[in-house]
């Protein structure tokens, strides 16, 4: 709400879309025809799940169980897939559309594709911020843009020992996050709840820690699946590098929570890690190992900051990603953002539900059988031949002249032995595993026993005028041993007969859970008993993170031109919706501050009427508002050259002054759970926290006038997350600043580049939402707009307005605050 409603729509990330089937989707005759609001209504077990794709409409009800992604399905129930498969693009294959196509049950109904279909052009791409890709081409074999995976050329894998960063295989499962590294911090949680935080420049603080380099492979959990029935080839998705970092051991035993009662009693079975790469209900990328690998000083596990000597680069984790050598690459997550020590397994579906192995009696997997196993940890000794191409554990090479002319053919390839094992052996074989040729050239690292993280490289000369070739195809097979004879089988067909990696391919997809945003509505009229006043500074809805809004609005409140009638407003400043919808504005020029039922064609005045010096229920030129989770109103007022806050609570009449000052109050915000009160002084340049009784606590933002860090110009908008980290629209320097506990200085983290209207510009910023997700919502008061910015983002997104000054549904005319209703309006 800006004086106008913009309704919440389910819009997904951005991504690519690869190709179709012509005719899976469109219209097709004696069907049942029905609407979106139809399909809207299958969203639960009893209903059914229901979904729409072009022109068709599904029930998936009886595939829910099957669906590689387990339940992630349930987030498209009651919708259409259209935006929704733009993130997820490993749908975007033939078999995919072929087993969509077995749930048709109708047709949807006319015009409504091209509904579907501009919300799918809405969206917003959030991959926009991911790095450049440099020779990519050339380096990499590439299989998703968006998010990106890529593995490395086989050619080029082998070139050398140390794979070079620009060369390193990149898994990614969303877009890659914008990181500020002045606010980064990552976050230990023990199993008492506990946290601490620590800042990139004290994990690397050497005297505090010691840091560590080793060398290590790193493979996806999906390497060489070219034998698995329908999925993708890979070969590529290893590489070799050194890592520079802390342990995590240390770590954990500096802030003293791997102590022995904990450990004894059970609380701490795992360590599990978060990254911040996050689906589209803000459910990030998670894993686990358990608490004695973490334990044995001798796994290595590292927080890294530098890879081949380097500073991490965004694609590969910066600023710090964990490294768990001898481990599977799933369990190494980028991007790291918290550690916490618990009695379980990390809860992201990429823990529970992927990477897991089926025996290869199981037919027809279901959900539960991937339930009850367990999640891979280390990996399986594996080899492959990376020359000749093509990149395939068997290679077919035709004889030619040139072959035996030469008469050599020089064969070349990696193996990795997981947990540390050191590879033994690697042979090779050319009559389908009868006869073995023993490889004698070993490239490997001198490592310590069980500490063999790196790769092994091999190449071996075939003698061609030796075999008997007879102008027939020659198959090249290869085969390791670890040192605890630990070998890979003669044939891949005995080594993957059945689903051995099942899941990892087909099983790769973000997305969210639905415990949001497939609410009954029992369950939501529960929540609103419970809480019935939201708290303004904070946008508690759980929208997806690419959330738009509709650019038509709804008028709520006034828009019958300025006047003192009920069904008018004189300068309308600060707006407020509760729990029911109704909307509640401080109308300045009137001196009262209006509400609004829901569907309301006038007001009635809460507070105020007139401008009065003593009598404290006259509200003198009131600007912002807020209420407690009492329901006590707070008033931000002026006369003249001093302001006052008058605190009206819940069912009284007469409003009582809560604090007083020489300086007009702009941007109010209220902190539940600390019961602090933050309030901007306009003309003194600095934002300023009272306890609830109205005392002065602490300046926690500026304090003098002008555009350095430390300073603000005149400050418009307040908000404060659960930390009590303060953001603070900086008006007149157009930008946004966060201010942490006891900082002496801010971070700018929207605008800050001069006025303009750019989306990494502000003219004039004004009211400032902050919400769970660390998203911002900002007027843009000059511009007439309201943009979004994401956490760690340097450009925003338009929201609502943006064509100009004016009374039309899409715009504004210098908007000044903000709110939102719990459906995220």
């Amino acid at each position: 709400y800006a004086f106008s409603k913009y309704l919440f729509h389910n819009v997904v990330v951005h991504a690519e879309t690869a190709f179709t089937i012509s005719d899976v989707g469109e219209r097709k005759p004696k069907l049942p025809v029905y609407s979106m609001e139809d399909v809207a209504k299958h969203t639960t077990k009893e209903s059914g799940y229901w979904l729409a794709f072009k022109d068709g409409v599904y029930d998936v009800s009886s595939f829910v169980e099957n669906h590689p992604g387990g339940k992630q399905i349930l987030i498209t129930a009651g919708k259409a897939l259209e935006s929704c498969w733009k993130i997820f693009t490993i749908h975007q294959i033939d078999h995919v559309y072929e087993i969509l196509e077995e749930y048709r049950i109708g047709n949807l109904k006319e015009g409504e594709r091209e509904k579907n279909e501009q919300q799918k052009m809405d969206t917003i791409d959030l991959f926009q911020y991911d790095p450049e890709r440099v020779n990519e081409k050339i380096n990499f074999i590439v299989r998703s843009q968006k998010p990106y995976n890529a593995e490395t050329q086989p050619l080029m894998l082998i070139e050398h020992f140390i794979t070079p960063t620009e060369r390193f295989y990149v898994r990614n499962h969303m877009h890659v996050p914008f990181i500020n590294i002045r606010d980064y911090a990552l976050e230990v949680q023990t199993s008492e709840g506990k946290k601490y935080r620590l800042t990139y420049d004290e994990l690397k603080n050497e005297e505090k820690y010691s840091q560590t380099t080793i060398v290590s492979a790193l493979q996806c959990a999906g390497n060489r699946r070219a034998q698995m029935g329908e999925l993708k080839p890979v070969q590529g998705a290893i590489g070799n590098a050194t890592w520079t970092g802390v342990k995590l051991y240390d770590v954990l035993r500096s802030f003293g929570v791997l102590d022995d009662r904990s450990l004894e009693n059970g609380k701490i079975k795992h360590v599990q890690f978060y990254g911040l790469d996050c689906d589209a209900s803000q459910r990030c990328y998670g894993a686990s190992v358990p608490i004695e690998k973490v334990l044995d000083q001798n796994s290595e596990i590292l927080l890294v900051f530098k890879m081949n000597g380097e500073t991490l680069t965004t694609d590969h984790g910066y600023p710090v990603r964990v490294l768990i050598p001898g481990t599977i690459g799933a369990r190494s997550v980028k991007w790291l953002n918290k550690i916490i020590l618990s009695d379980k397994e990390a809860s992201s579906h990429w823990q529970q539900a992927d990477y897991k192995v089926l025996p290869s009696t199981v037919l027809k997997p279901q959900q539960s059988d991937y339930d009850l196993q367990p999640s891979i940890q280390e990996g399986n000794v594996q080899s492959a031949i990376c020359q000749p191409p093509p990149s395939s554990d068997s290679v077919k090479i035709l004889s030619t002249k040139s072959d035996k002319t030469n008469g050599i053919l020089t064969v070349k390839g990696y193996a990795i032995g997981g947990g540390g094992r050191a590879i033994q052996n690697v042979q090779i074989s050319v009559d389908n595993g009868q006869n073995w040729f023993n490889v004698t050239n070993l490239e490997q690292q001198k490592q310590a026993y069980m500490q063999a993280w790196a790769w092994t490289l091999w190449s071996y000369d075939l003698n061609l005028k030796e075999l008997e070739l007879k102008n027939a195809p020659l198959e090249i097979v290869c085969r390791a041993m670890d040192i605890h004879t630990n070998t890979q089988p003669d044939t891949c067909k005995v080594a993957l007969q059945r689903p051995a990696l099942v899941p990892i391919q087909k099983r790769q997809h973000s997305g969210s859970d639905t415990d949001e945003n497939n609410r009954s509505k029992s369950n939501r009229k529960k929540r609103e008993a419970t809480r019935t006043i939201p708290r303004i500074s904070r946008y508690d809805a759980t929208p997806c993170a690419k959330t738009t809004w509709e650019s038509n609005a709804k008028t709520v409140a006034g828009g019958n031109g300025p006047g003192k009638a009920l069904n008018q407003l004189n300068s309308a400043y600060g707006v407020f919706v509760d729990s029911t919808d109704a909307v509640f504005v401080t109308d300045n020029i009137n001196h009262r501050v209006v509400k609004w039922e829901k569907g309301a064609s006038s007001g009635v005045t809460y507070a105020g009427g007139q401008c009065g010096v003593s009598a404290q229920d006259l509200l003198c030129f009131p600007t912002a508002l807020v209420f407690n989770k009492e329901g006590t109103l707070f008033v931000t007022v002026e006369n003249g050259s001093s302001g006052s806050v008058i605190s009206l609570k819940k069912g009284a009449t007469l409003g009582e002054t809560f604090i007083t000052a020489n300086s007009s109050f702009y941007g109010i915000a209220w902190d539940d759970k600390e019961e602090f009160l933050y309030l901007g002084h306009h003309r003194e340049h600095r934002v300023v926290k009272y306890t609830k009784d109205g005392q002065f606590v602490s300046v926690v933002a500026g304090g003098s006038q002008g555009s350095a860090l430390n300073q603000l110009d005149f400050p418009r908008g307040v908000a404060v997350d659960e930390y009590g980290t303060v953001y603070v629209s900086d008006s007149n320097n157009h930008r946004v600043v966060k201010w942490t506990v006891n900082a002496g200085a801010g971070v700018i983290v929207a605008g800050g580049k001069g006025i303009g209207n750019r989306t990494d510009q502000f003219n004039t910023t004004g009211g400032i939402i902050l919400d769970k997700n660390g998203t911002i919502y900002v007027v843009d008061e000059l511009n007439h707009r309201i943009l979004s910015v994401y956490a760690g983002a340097q450009h925003g997104a338009v929201i609502a307005g943006g064509h100009g000054q004016g009374n039309s549904s899409r715009q504004f005319s210098n908007p000044i605050y903000l709110a939102f209703n719990r459906d995220g309006d």
